[in-house]
């Protein structure tokens, strides 16, 4: 009886460990409309941050000096620079 509690314990220990527990789903957004830093809003979007959009980018909300705020695209690229203030690579 006790080899059955100490499986059963081992087997919700090691499905605790190899679940992935860092895993993130963002909400889904249209980012059509959303204008990007450098640009501003004066009161904040309702709309969820972060957030993927229909590109599957990753965006955040920011609040920026003098209650300010602005999107800002956070996806974690793997190729050549881009440069945000001229939209070039």
């Amino acid at each position: 009886m006790n080899r059955i509690k100490i499986f059963i314990l081992l087997l919700f220990f090691i499905q605790g460990c190899t679940h992935n527990r860092y895993t993130s789903h963002y909400e889904s957004i249209d980012s059509g409309e959303l204008q990007f830093f450098p640009e501003t809003y004066a009161e904040k979007p309702d709309l969820p941050s972060p957030a993927v959009d229909a590109n599957g980018r990753e965006v955040v909300l920011l609040r920026i000096q003098d209650n300010l705020y602005t999107w800002f695209d956070a996806t974690v690229e793997n190729g050549d620079r881009f440069d945000y203030k001229t939209k070039k690579p």
